[in-house]
């Protein structure tokens, strides 16, 4: 799809939003710009994209304008303990060495997930704390939390999620931490709720660090996966404000994509295995040539270091949701196989009549489950015809993936069951089968369906790294082994940052780290 608004417009909207909100649309991203100004528009009491547009230009923007615009312009798409290695290394080493050194002197640590999305990152925090730290009532703790969507910022602290946010975390971690509510979600106890301050804030902006929104003085912060969508210049002076929000010796975690925006900045940059942290080292700053990583002390210890986070209470890690799932009966791959195709709502243009489809994917985008139930609850399925297959089909997967993500399996499995009715070939049916039985506890089945998913189509990533995923569980490593194996020799065919189908947006780099880190626990 091409932008059909005019250039210059364009243009100036990105400009604007850059300055609003650090976040940057460059040409090529304005198709992906204007699909995000037809969604908004309605919010905005807009009929399409281009007034839209010109609204945003024509008149000084609202602080709830733009709250609404921040909605549908940043990206919601997170879950607990992700990016698990450098939760591992603050579980590891970072947190004990700090407690043992304010133990019984000056008891408190200060944490801050900046851009905390919906929560999980800051509640994964919590539960590392709660874990490190018998008496932590004794401890003056803070865990702040902030980020520049109100909504997102109320699902946070309501502290309700869906199973989906659980893809890497083993089932002791959420019986221990999570109650479950009637309608199958899981509330966070209130023990760790209370441990979170949740507020506002925008990175772009220079109201920090601030002892009025306390964000001084921190030990630790988290920002990661949103560096990537600012300007070169932007970047810098977020880096900065963070650098001075740090107390001496203080550590600044980013993804790791985002390494390399870091590296020409005041910090240090330390590597542990599998991932670099970057320290605020004030005695560094003076010789600030470009600096090769540091190699962490005692880093082979980390390795042989049972994972905390992942494996709670000496259980092996549990085959998650999204990213479980086999190989061919021998392993093989096949040179020539169909590469898979995502199911992916076709672009919305303003104007435009969409397919009841397409106007549920855009809602199961922004995570609205119980609208893309009942609008599809009443969708007249038999009277599609023939060459509607394909979106009939697709319909039926995203119903049933708001099922699941709601809890109600039996209705996810139903409609699942239905869409594979229609196409028995298709490889994302059979992976969503899986997932949806692996949370039922029906193993067996669920090999059975991943199987069928990579005989379909051998180049499905998530498919290979699921099978390796219940190997591990299984404890047949020689059998994961060869799962991972081949997952990380399909990846060599993606960039880094490819989304990858059936993913809910995990990229190629992303699944790649975290199939090099389950690899080395094996």
């Amino acid at each position: 799809m091409s932008s059909s608004l005019p250039p210059s417009l364009l243009a100036h909207v990105s400009r604007l939003i850059e300055t609003w909100m650090g976040l940057f649309f460059p040409p090529e991203r304005w198709t992906d710009l204007e699909r995000k100004l037809h969604a908004v528009a309605p919010a905005l009491g807009c009929a399409d994209a281009e007034a839209c547009a010109r609204l945003l230009t024509a008149v000084s923007v609202s602080q709830q304008q733009l709250d609404v615009l921040a909605t549908y312009l940043t990206v919601g798409e997170t879950y607990f303990f992700r990016e698990p290695r450098s939760l591992e290394v603050l579980e590891q080493r970072i947190l004990p060495e700090l407690i043992h050194c304010r133990r019984g002197v000056d008891q408190h640590l200060r944490l801050w997930s900046a851009a905390c999305c919906t929560g999980e990152e800051a509640y994964s925090l919590a539960i590392i704390l709660h874990r490190l730290i018998p008496n932590l009532s004794e401890w003056k703790t803070t865990l702040l939390a902030t980020d520049l969507s109100p909504r997102f910022l109320r699902k946070a602290q309501d502290g309700v999620y869906g199973q989906w946010s659980f893809r890497s975390v083993p089932a002791a971690v959420q019986e221990r931490y999570f109650q479950q509510t009637a309608g199958g979600h899981y509330l966070i106890k209130s023990t760790l709720k209370n441990m979170v301050s949740f507020a506002q804030l925008n990175l772009a902006t220079e109201n920090y660090p601030s002892p009025g929104n306390n964000t001084i003085d921190m030990d630790v912060i988290f920002c990661r996966n949103v560096l990537i969508y600012f300007t070169a210049e932007r970047i810098k002076r977020v880096l900065e404000r963070f650098y001075h929000a740090l107390v001496d010796g203080g550590w600044l975690v980013v993804s790791p994509v985002e390494s390399a925006f870091v590296m020409d900045s005041p910090f240090t940059p330390v590597q542990f295995p599998g991932v670099t942290l970057f320290r605020k080292d004030l005695d560094q700053r003076a010789t600030r040539a470009p600096l090769a990583p540091v190699i962490a002390p005692e880093t082979r210890e980390l390795r042989e270091t049972p994972p905390l986070v992942l494996a709670a209470d000496g259980e092996e890690p549990s085959a998650s949701f999204s990213d479980c799932v086999p190989l061919g009966a021998d392993g093989a791959l096949l040179d020539n196989a169909p590469a898979q195709e995502p199911l992916a709502p076709s672009p919305l243009t303003p104007g435009t009549t969409l397919h009841p489809y397409e106007e549920a994917s855009a809602l199961y985008a922004r995570g609205h489950y119980a609208e893309v139930i009942e609008k599809l609850s009443t969708f007249q399925w038999e009277a599609e015809q023939a060459p509607c297959a394909r979106p009939r089909e697709q319909a039926m997967a995203v119903l049933a993936r708001s099922y699941a993500n709601q809890g109600r399996l039996t209705e996810a499995q139903t409609w699942c069951e239905r869409a594979l009715a229609v196409n028995k070939f298709d490889a994302g049916l059979h992976y969503l089968r899986a997932t949806i039985l692996l949370e039922c506890g029906q193993e067996g089945e669920a090999r059975l369906s991943l199987t069928r998913a990579l005989y379909l189509d051998q180049h499905f990533v998530l498919a290979h790294v699921a099978l390796g995923n219940l190997a591990v569980q299984r404890k047949d490593a020689k059998e994961a082994r060869k799962h991972f194996a081949n997952a990380l020799t399909l990846l060599h065919h993606y960039q880094p940052e490819d989304i990858l189908p059936e993913s809910d947006g995990m990229s190629a780099g992303k699944l790649a780290q975290i199939i090099a880190d389950m690899s080395e626990r094996i």
